[in-house]
């Protein structure tokens, strides 16, 4: 009789969990939703797919086109992005645009510093 009892006793016990590892999975997907493991597969599915979309405007190529960034700072900062910004615009417009003269970033400053009032 105590070998069955015993019996009795584990399916107690496993029935008494089955609600737990029922929610267990739930939990830790919810878990990892909060924990940004979403934002780093989708950040990983951008990575690998891209976002390609056609351009707004095709006109550009076979143009000579300058690249201009300006920020809202009243006086030059050797910390302002404006001309990294200029830059990688402007290499991604030389990878995705056939045909299209890019002004040099240093061409663009001169001129400006020539035409400043």
């Amino acid at each position: 009789m105590e070998l069955g009892t015993g019996i009795m006793n584990k399916r107690a016990v496993n029935c008494r969990h089955r609600p737990f590892l029922l929610l267990l999975p739930l939990g830790l997907l919810g878990l990892a939703a909060f924990s940004g493991c979403i934002g780093f597969a989708s950040q990983v599915l951008y990575t690998i797919k891209g976002n390609q979309k056609p351009a707004a405007y095709e006109g550009l190529e076979g143009k000579r086109v300058a690249v201009i960034a300006m920020s809202s700072a009243a006086f030059f900062d050797t910390t302002d992005p404006t001309g990294e910004v200029a830059q990688r615009v402007s290499d991604l417009l030389r990878v995705n645009v056939k045909d299209i003269e890019l002004v040099d970033q240093d061409e663009i400053a001169a001129w400006i510093d020539h035409h400043d009032r």
